[in-house]
């Protein structure tokens, strides 16, 4: 999707879940793909929003298989990071 869509549903996440504190990571080891992933957290230090922005990834799945369509096998793993996130609660699981 384009960033600015990325942004908007972001932004509105975080505007419901308010308040929050907001932490950046910025990886650059995944395939040599840079992304950055900005986590919002409640009082509590649980993570509420996590926006992944991931440089040169195009209109694509990221981490998906190659025999998929719209898919880019470079990572980060989109799948799997949702996973962790919704289940698991914890931190990026490729940091």
């Amino acid at each position: 999707m384009h960033p600015s869509n990325g942004d908007g549903i972001a932004h509105r996440a975080r505007r419901i879940n308010l308040p929050q504190s907001i932490e950046t990571t910025t990886v650059s080891d995944v395939e040599g793909r840079e992304y950055t992933c900005e986590i919002s957290s409640d009082l509590h230090g649980t993570a509420v929003v996590e926006q992944w922005v991931i440089e040169g990834q195009g209109h694509a799945w990221s981490g998906g298989r190659p025999e998929g369509s719209y898919t880019d096998q470079k990572g980060p793993d989109a799948s799997a990071e949702m996973i962790r996130f919704f289940f698991q609660k914890g931190a990026p699981t490729s940091a």
